[in-house]
């Protein structure tokens, strides 16, 4: 009752993304808000839609389709098309919750599409930090409140950023490993991409994260799957092949722009990398005009 994706299967979050992103992109209704349970409140809801719907504070409890939930802050229910439910509230306790009525869209009509089950966040997924949560549907029904078409998009944007964050830690509550690239990593990365032909050492990025090198090239390894030496190469030679299809620099200005000591060894490691020398791939590239970014 509760499951969503099968996280562990291969390709999973591939097509995941293909089908959040392109396929069936979901989109906020207008029914968005923020409520004070009443005294005597209780719900038996028969959605036609999906609703996200969060506690805030106070305490209740929920079923659906036969399975029965604690409600206490923090506690997340994604309701589906069908579903039938009976929601009450502790009289001594009062909800508040949060709620957002959404669609998953057919890309093409703008029509609401069928979603497998499969593919749906789980009923109630495991947060174990609610608090990113609570902000980004916040921020969803703050913005479904507007009228004007681009803070309907920003509450789609703001509504596709809640449902990543939900099947993130939803997967992380079932062993999967969905963390992002260490902040510390990202400072080097930054640093080796935006001038590829300065060539850092691993001692000049360590200092720049506070890790010695050691730390430094396990967590290059770790998170990346090469070395930092492997790291910067990679990025010299992506940058080398921009600049053969996009800018009308020759191949010796390229080498030393990206501090190669002489085009025969940038054409050895072109050659290792693509497949072909810098040379056959500006023969056959594009005619320059594109944006140099």
């Amino acid at each position: 009752m509760t499951s969503g994706p099968d996280y562990q299967r291969p390709g999973v979050w591939a097509e995941l993304v293909e089908r959040l992103g392109r396929r069936h992109p979901p989109w906020p209704r207008a029914d968005c808000g923020r409520v004070e349970c009443e005294p005597g409140w209780a719900w038996r809801p028969v959605l036609a839609d999906h609703d996200a719907w969060l506690v805030v504070r106070g305490r209740g409890w929920a079923s659906v389709g036969g399975e029965r939930v604690d409600l206490h802050p923090g506690r997340l229910v994604m309701l589906r098309p069908g579903d039938r439910g009976e929601f009450g509230q502790d009289p001594h306790d009062r909800l508040t919750v949060l709620y957002c009525h959404f669609d998953f869209r057919e890309a093409a009509s703008g029509e609401p599409a069928v979603v497998a089950d499969a593919w749906l966040p789980a009923r109630f997924p495991v947060l174990r930090h609610a608090a990113p949560v609570a902000d980004l549907m916040r921020r969803v029904v703050r913005l479904s409140r507007d009228p004007h078409p681009l803070r309907r998009l920003d509450a789609a944007a703001a509504l596709l950023s809640l449902l990543t964050e939900v099947y993130r830690q939803d997967a992380q509550a079932h062993g999967e490993q969905t963390d992002m690239i260490d902040p510390r990593l990202q400072e080097v990365i930054d640093l080796v991409r935006g001038n590829p032909g300065r060539r850092p050492s691993l001692d000049e990025a360590a200092r720049l994260t506070g890790l010695a090198p050691a730390g430094l090239s396990r967590l290059f390894s770790r998170q990346l799957g090469v070395s930092f030496r492997q790291f910067v190469i990679d990025s010299r030679l992506e940058r080398a092949r921009q600049l053969l299809t996009e800018s009308s620099m020759t191949v010796g200005q390229i080498a030393r722009a990206l501090g190669y000591p002489d085009v025969f060894l940038f054409s050895r490691q072109f050659r290792r990398r693509y497949g072909e020398p810098p040379s056959a791939l500006r023969r056959t590239a594009t005619p320059p005009g594109r944006s140099p970014g």
